[in-house]
């Protein structure tokens, strides 16, 4: 989704220098993609409208021509696996299957089909996590913290499609995942009755359980279990505090407990609340504030408005919406300090989910050339990836190619003068301001 950010200002801090242009070498093009596209190895993956229909088209990133077109029954998101494309179902429908397949990287053929949609990658394994519900009616797309109905949760071999294992999973449970910064999952919690249980997911099998002692906790206080990195955190809220207990992650031993201050919020029920493995710290809060705790202990180490959306080594990108800010934007933070490196306001985040942010300026205007930037995350520096010839809603890169797609659904694939793996390596700027900002 594209970020709209406006009003340029900037922090005090380093002066970025000016930057040569990098130049950039038109590969194809291609008209009617309606997603982001991704580059994955030598294969360009796009999701393309046409007179039949829509299909997940794969193209040759040296010469432009399609490998080969899948058809789905109906608009579908399409996940990269390795040598497996997964296409997953976007809704759920009586008047359509409830399916996700598993197409074959290299050929397009369809390996698998099986009913349901899926979670996560895994890491350390080859497999997908699938959830199931017994109707259509019951079914959630993507992870649901707090389940209203019974599922099973199935670990599938992304070769084969065969079943490795299966978890049933409650209704009216708390649900934890660990989940790393490319968005693999490697293990599942599960919070019933006062007792926590946890699940390796390559194997499925339960690994550790720990029951709470009685009388330690208030049931008249909202909980909730979230998982951080290699910790289990148990969260519980109040207007007066936040109560966190940590738990040594497969295990459950208990590691640490700690008393903060309220998060900035309007309500103590811990919706919209997440943590995450921020590196030097555990990040925890909604939307409108986190707190860096201290891995060891759980001391509040800082506070920064707005919740991080990509996290590095080093830095992370946070977002600061209403009420925390006029308007909406984008700031650097040091995870060690939390102090705020950069504020990017006039700037669009252009890739997915995962890995460094490609940046540009968001005022640019058809026709104008601008500068693409990828923000480096463990060094905390801008890198310079080349020159577009216009605005562009979504990009993706690896290797020596760049692929973009405008807002008409005209996609143009490049190939870069310089290695963009693992990071793009244009000349670098400090953090002290966005390169498009003036001082």
């Amino acid at each position: 989704m594209v970020v709209l950010l406006i009003l340029a200002c900037c922090t005090a801090g380093v002066t970025a220098a000016a930057q040569p242009a990098a130049a950039a070498r038109l590969v194809f093009s291609a008209a009617g993609v309606v997603d982001s596209p991704q580059v994955v190895g030598d294969n360009l993956l796009a999701t393309v409208e046409g007179p039949g229909g829509t299909q997940v088209t794969s193209y040759d990133l040296d010469t432009g021509a399609v490998r080969w077109e899948f058809a789905p029954p109906r608009r579908m998101l399409v996940q990269p696996a390795g040598d497996t494309v997964v296409v997953a179902p976007v809704s759920c429908s009586l008047r359509s299957s409830f399916q996700t397949y598993g197409i074959d990287a290299a050929s397009g053929e369809r390996r698998w089909e099986i009913r349901g949609a899926p979670l996560w990658l895994v890491e350390g394994a080859p497999l997908v996590v699938i959830k199931q519900t017994q109707r259509c009616s019951e079914a959630t797309i993507g992870f649901d913290a707090l389940p209203g109905t019974q599922a099973t949760w199935i670990g599938l071999d992304l070769a084969t499609g065969e079943t490795r294992w299966e978890i049933d999973v409650p209704a009216a449970v708390n649900l934890a995942v660990g989940v790393n910064t490319g968005g693999r999952a490697s293990w599942l919690a599960i919070a019933e009755a006062g007792v926590l249980t946890t699940y390796d997911l390559t194997t499925g099998r339960d690994v550790g359980r720990y029951e709470t002692p009685a009388g330690t906790t208030r049931p008249s206080l909202p909980t909730r279990i979230l998982g951080a990195g290699d910790q289990l955190l148990v969260v519980t809220s109040s207007r007066a505090y936040v109560q966190i207990s940590a738990h040594e992650i497969p295990g459950l031993r208990p590691l640490w407990q700690n008393t903060v201050p309220p998060l900035r919020s309007n309500r103590i029920d811990l919706d919209g609340v997440t943590a995450r493995d921020c590196g030097p710290v555990l990040c925890l809060g909604p939307a409108t504030e986190t707190v860096g705790l201290d891995r060891g202990n759980g001391t509040e180490r800082w506070r920064a408005p707005g919740r991080p959306l990509r996290v590095g080594s080093g830095y992370a990108l946070f977002m600061k919406a209403p009420p925390v800010a006029e308007a909406p934007m984008f700031v650097v933070h040091d995870l060690a300090t939390g102090d705020a490196g950069a504020e990017l306001r006039d700037a669009e985040l252009l890739n997915r989910t995962y890995g460094d942010p490609l940046m540009s300026r968001a005022s640019q205007e058809e026709g104008e050339e601008g500068r693409l930037w990828q923000l480096d995350l463990s060094a905390g520096t801008f890198n310079t990836v080349t020159v577009l010839p216009g605005p562009f809603a979504n990009c993706d890169t690896a290797g020596r190619y760049l692929a973009c797609r405008d807002t008409n659904g005209q996609l143009s694939v490049w190939r870069l003068p310089a290695d963009c793996a693992p990071s793009c390596a244009g000349r670098p700027s400090a953090l002290g301001r966005a390169p498009w900002q003036k001082p």
